[in-house]
């Protein structure tokens, strides 16, 4: 084998040689030691060398079997043996080298501890001083974070920098100063950090709430853009549901700025603050919505200031501007947003209690403290508006007004009278009662309180306080829906009972005080309907008769009776839970005016003696004349016409005869009726005052026109069943709920008052129907009472009686023409052309004798009494030329006239013609003596069985 090319080989892992020789040595040399002689030792020595002459042969033999082998390894131990030696050497001498170092290190030990603690101390100092030029510029980084609106890292910043100064840099002397003004920058953080969670609550969102900023922006929306049209109501979260703040944004910045507090430590602090803070921020946004309405009510509106008293009697075409209205809905609109708003933070402060220490954080700042400040702020701004001040100071007990006796005479309207009125004494008052002390002063102390507490600052300035309207109880029936439904919302967010908010009973309260001024006024009303002259008098001003919508002149008094019901419907409709109390204190009025109206009827139609009687009036009060009357054709024609005719405007042309047709019943009705009285009318069982006709006319339109208006509120009238509290004075106010009835039973009593109405409407107008009738029979009839109708002298002048008929047909003309609708008109005189022919041709009956002269003069009376009613009605009365044909035949003999009859026909009917050949008779005495009158009227009586009568 090549010496190059061996290697050692190192035995495998595992196997081991047994190098175990010290045991056997041991062996040997007990058995030397045991052994008895010399031969034991000999034989044992003998084995030995045995043993060893073997091993030696056998190592010889080995060793000549691996003399390259064993050759190599040598070499190789040398080697191996040679750096073993130089590396033993080597660490000999880093050994010396270590030991000399640590004899060095040793020595320097001290050295370098100093030098160790110098250079820490050093680098702390570097760090501290770094941190001072820190602290010196947190003002500043504070102020930029502020200004940016990073609020989180100015706070995070400023209470590093306060800790740090409280912490290792507390001892330093010399940092005092920027530490009080950290301090001061922590107070200032604070402050600011509560004006933004005001922001947050009281003025975010901005398209919610008013802010008057600068006189451009104000102008820069209208009217109607920033109170009408803004509408839309927020709808408040109710206790005890969870709400989902995720998407609010303002529900973000509030938990952000509320994180802050609370690194500041000042949580308590700040609810505090804005439990103070809160009445005086509700006031300011009263005062800031009220300052921009001011700013921005149209110039050209009538300001709402101007507003009438209640019951005034002037109408107005068009409603008031509601401006205090507009302001309520905007306040209460921003009132529900800062509910919203409170229940974002006290969601955030619960979350913030769930991981701060609950004594940091305050327990008593509930949603209803808030709830309660609104109700207060709305309390004071309502009372400023109803003047709850004064009134309840002149509040009185408020009853019904007694109806006051029926009058005798109309007479006792249009004079002036001494009244001698008893000064009533109350026996005692409940003014300086607790309870109405608290009810007079709550208020007041509220303000007082608020004025202490300067939170009032917000409202008035000085002793100027800004209002859009004027203050009066009245302004409850604008606000009343609106107030229920914040009430309604509050009662439903707190889950409470209806009628347990403070605001519900407030309310209450200013509707009573609103209802006993009503029942004042109301009061008042009927007293000077019943004893002023002016009430009983027609309105003159046509834009009033326009608003009223009467089509003719009407009373004063029924005028403001009307303005009183429309005001009643009025405050039905805003008032609708105390529509009952208003619903009896209408029909109160209707009756009460009723009484008085049929009380100045009675005055005008009747006479001062009882002994006495009025033919017109004794013709109405009989039913069967009344009731035949209003089924005469004349009568339906007029109450059909009533509302199917324009004014002026018949539906159809009437000839002559079906007008004479059509009034013919009517005349014959008065003349039988007439024929009855033994006597002629006498000029006191007529009414010769054309004033009162006058009256009775205006008095006819004025019931007419207030029947349709009642009517017409009946209609309009709902039908519900309503349960109020009792609020008439006299009662308790403890005494409960009352259930009344104001569905079908109330509008029952309307109708029938409107119909009661309405009837007397009509009897006044009969009673002027019939009246220029009686005076016609006056006249007519004390022409006819002369018997003998001869006249030696041919006179062209009317009688004086017929002068005397005509002036006082022209003079009722003149009286009523103002008055009465000319429809109404024609039904007064039309059918008086037939009557007064009727009575003429009648008047022969009591005539005994008469000459050609008196039948000339007939007719010439019969002629000017047909051209004086041709000027009153514009219509020819050709029933009057039948009267002047009738007695133009008295110019004709027996002969004559029966053969017109069977030429032309008859015009007249039997008992008129036998009048006639009768009359004819007497007056021609001596003539027809040949044969008897009997004569001429049998055969008139046949003539007229064979010809058919056309009358």
């Amino acid at each position: 084998m090549n010496k190059s090319q061996y290697t050692p080989v190192r035995p495998p892992r595992g196997s081991k040689v047994n190098k175990d020789t010290s045991g056997r040595l041991m062996n040997i040399i007990a058995e030397l030691s045991v052994s008895k002689n010399n031969e034991d030792r000999k034989r044992k020595m003998l084995e030995l060398k045995k043993d060893f002459d073997a091993c030696d042969s056998r190592l010889v033999e080995l060793i000549s079997g691996h003399r390259e082998q064993l050759s190599i390894i040598m070499e190789s131990f040398s080697k191996i043996s040679a750096k073993i030696n130089s590396s033993r050497q080597g660490c000999r001498l880093v050994t010396e080298k270590l030991t000399a170092c640590k004899k060095l290190l040793e020595c320097k030990r001290d050295e370098i501890r100093r030098l160790r603690a110098e250079s820490v101390e050093h680098r702390e100092v570097i760090n501290m001083l770094r941190e001072i030029n820190d602290l010196n510029q947190v003002h500043g980084n504070v102020e930029a974070y502020l200004k940016e609106e990073q609020f989180l890292k100015a706070t995070e910043l400023l209470v590093s920098s306060l800790n740090l100064m409280n912490g290792k840099l507390a001892g330093a002397e010399g940092l005092k100063d920027l530490k009080s003004e950290l301090i001061t920058l922590r107070k200032k953080l604070h402050e600011k950090l509560v004006q933004e969670i005001h922001k947050h609550l009281y003025m975010t969102p901005e398209n919610i709430f008013l802010q008057k900023t600068s006189e451009f922006d104000i102008k820069a929306k209208s009217y109607e853009e920033t109170f009408t049209h803004n509408r839309h109501v927020i709808k408040l979260p109710v206790e005890g549901t969870s709400c989902d703040f995720s998407k609010d944004i303002n529900y973000q910045l509030i938990a952000v700025i509320l994180k802050c507090i609370a690194l500041l430590d000042s949580l308590s602090e700040t609810v505090e603050i804005l439990k103070e803070n809160c009445s005086k921020e509700l006031m300011k946004i009263v005062r800031n919505s009220t300052e921009v309405m001011y700013g921005m009510i149209p110039q050209n509106s009538t300001y709402a200031c101007e507003m009438q008293p209640l019951f005034s009697g002037v109408l107005s075409k068009n409603q008031p501007p509601q401006f205090l209205l507009d302001l309520l809905n905007s306040i209460l609109n921003q009132f529900r947003q800062v509910a919203v708003n409170h229940y974002a933070l006290l969601d955030n402060l619960e979350r913030i209690s769930m991981t701060k220490v609950a004594t940091d954080v305050p327990q008593q700042y509930e949603i209803a403290d808030i709830y309660s400040k609104l109700q207060a702020t709305v309390e004071l701004f309502v009372s400023d508006y109803l003047d709850l001040h004064s009134a309840v100071s002149q509040r009185t007990t408020a009853v019904f007004a007694k109806v006051p006796a029926a009058f005798s005479d109309i007479s006792s309207f249009f004079l002036r009278k001494t009244v001698t009125r008893t000064k009533k004494q109350s026996l005692f008052k409940f003014d300086s009662s607790s309870h109405a002390i608290n009810k007079k002063t709550y208020l007041q102390e509220q303000k007082d309180s608020m004025k202490e507490k300067g939170e009032l600052d917000s409202v008035e300035v000085g002793d100027r306080q800004i209002l859009v309207c004027q203050p009066s109880a009245k302004n409850i029936t604008l606000i009343y829906k609106t107030l229920r439904k914040f009430i309604a919302d509050i009662e439903v967010a707190l889950q409470l009972e209806s009628g347990n908010c403070p605001l519900h009973s407030f309310l209450i309260d200013c509707v009573k005080v609103f209802l006993d001024q009503v029942s004042i006024e109301v009061n008042k009303l009927l007293e000077r309907i019943t004893t002023s002259l002016e009430t009983w008098q027609p309105v003159t001003d046509p834009e009033e008769l326009k608003l009223s919508e009467a089509k003719a002149s009407i009373l004063k008094s029924t005028l403001a009776l009307n303005s009183c019901l429309m005001e009643m419907e009025e405050y039905i409709n805003s008032l609708p839970d105390y529509s009952s109390y208003f619903l009896q204190l209408i029909c109160h009025v209707l009756q009460s005016y009723k009484d008085l109206s049929y009380g100045a009827y009675k005055s005008l139609i009747y006479p001062d003696s009882e002994d006495q009687r009025i033919f017109s009036l004794t013709w109405t009060r009989d039913e069967d004349i009344s009731r035949l009357l209003r089924s005469l054709p004349n009568w339906t024609t007029l109450k059909i016409n009533d509302d199917s005719t324009v004014e002026g405007e018949h539906n159809f042309e009437e000839s002559p005869e079906e007008i004479r047709f059509r009034n013919k019943e009517e005349s014959e009705l008065l003349i039988r009726n007439l024929s009855s009285a033994k006597d002629s009318i006498s000029i006191n069982e007529i009414i010769s005052d054309h004033s009162k006709l006058r009256n009775l006319a205006l008095m006819h339109e004025s019931m007419e026109w207030f029947s349709s208006r009642i009517l017409a509120f009946a209609q309009r009238l709902p039908d519900v069943q309503g349960s109020v509290r009792s609020l008439l004075p006299d009662k308790a106010n403890d005494e409960g709920d009352i259930e009344i009835s104001v569905g079908m039973s109330t509008k029952v009593s309307l109708k029938k008052l409107a119909e009661e109405f309405e009837d007397l409407a009509d009897t006044c107008l009969l009673v002027i129907h019939l009246e220029i009738r009686a005076h016609c029979f006056y006249y007519l009839l004390q022409l006819s009472k002369q018997g003998s109708y001869v006249s030696r002298k041919d006179d062209e002048e009317p009688e004086p009686e017929i002068l005397k008929l005509n002036a006082d047909l022209t003079k009722i003309d003149e009286s009523l023409s103002p008055i009465l609708q000319l429809k109404k008109m024609r039904y007064v005189f039309e059918g008086l052309g037939e009557l007064l022919a009727t009575i003429l041709i009648n008047s022969i009956n009591n005539m005994k004798k008469i000459n050609e002269n008196k039948v000339k003069k007939m007719g010439r009376n019969i002629f000017a009494i047909q051209q004086n009613l041709a000027g009153i009605t514009m219509t020819r009365e050709v029933a009057l030329d039948r009267a002047r044909q009738f007695f133009e035949l008295l110019n004709h003999n027996y002969e004559e006239i029966l053969n017109q009859i069977v030429e032309e026909g008859p015009q007249f009917q039997e008992h008129e013609y036998s009048a006639l050949i009768q009359l004819i008779h007497n007056s021609r005495e001596g003539i027809y003596e040949q044969e008897p009158v009997s004569v001429y009227l049998e055969k008139l009586r046949q003539i007229l069985d064979e010809v058919a009568v056309s009358v």
